[in-house]
């Protein structure tokens, strides 16, 4: 942690005047909270899910998100504090290792589910907070406030994320539950337009590459896309040559 003081002297002269908020920006293209960074409507959020779902079944693209997910898995998170740290510091660090430990699903369940951005190049979880008493579930009696749980939004719920006037910061994200097979589930919590805004406060985001600060990331599979789209038509003629014992052409 950097408490180090360099004990600076501001001098005698005095300094320029300068300007110390931001400017420009970084220049996303952003409209109507929609982005539009990608050229191809194919791969702009949120039609981009089902080409996502349908490269997921692909043998050669599940086995290298498999292998990377197993790589994430067996790595062994623990809280340490930083050396010579303090007893404050020794305490903090013990409270969020009990508290990684303390939740209603295991810390291993919760990197599982991050590693989908993966496939969809961003995970949104939720952050929900309990008292820390035997009553309400927790290890602890305490009465400190720990993590409940830190659930999975699922991306194809998320239908876009807002941003502030400037267009500079996410100030949040909208789920869309109107494709939900049982709506009456959530009815106390939809509005008449089926739709939930997080506040950005209240959520964790995880992306690849988070090129330009977009908050969708950049998917891995997007680079493959094109040699993943041309291989399944050829497969696909290859297989209807076969089945007609490769006599004549194929038209439509």
């Amino acid at each position: 942690m950097a408490e180090d003081n360099l004990d600076l002297n501001s001098g005698t002269e005095a300094p320029l005047r300068l300007r110390m908020g931001e400017i420009s920006t970084v220049g996303l293209k952003v409209s109507n909270d929609r982005i539009y960074e990608e050229m191809k409507k194919e791969l702009r959020w949120p039609s981009v899910v089902t080409t996502y779902k349908q490269m997921g079944y692909d043998a050669t693209i599940a086995a290298a998100i498999e292998l990377f997910e197993m790589m994430i898995a067996r790595v062994d998170w623990q809280v340490v504090p930083p050396m010579d740290a303090t007893p404050e510091q020794v305490k903090k660090a013990k409270f969020v290792e009990q508290c990684k430990d303390d939740m209603e699903h295991t810390w291993m369940e919760f990197i599982q589910e991050i590693t989908s951005f993966l496939t969809y190049g961003f995970s949104v979880h939720e952050k929900v907070y309990r008292r820390r008493l035997i009553e309400a579930g927790s290890k602890y009696s305490d009465g400190l406030i720990g993590w409940k749980r830190i659930p999975v939004r699922s991306q194809d719920t998320i239908e876009k994320f807002l941003f502030s006037d400037d267009g500079r910061d996410v100030i949040g994200v909208q789920q869309d539950l109107s494709a939900s097979y049982d709506l009456t589930r959530f009815r106390n919590v939809l509005s008449t337009t089926n739709k939930i805004e997080i506040p950005r406060k209240k959520f964790l985001l995880f992306r690849t590459n988070p090129k330009r600060n977009n908050p969708e990331g950049n998917s891995p599979l997007k680079k493959v896309y094109f040699a993943w789209k041309y291989r399944t038509l050829i497969e696909e003629q290859e297989a209807i040559g076969i089945s007609r014992d490769m006599v004549g052409m194929p038209v439509e």
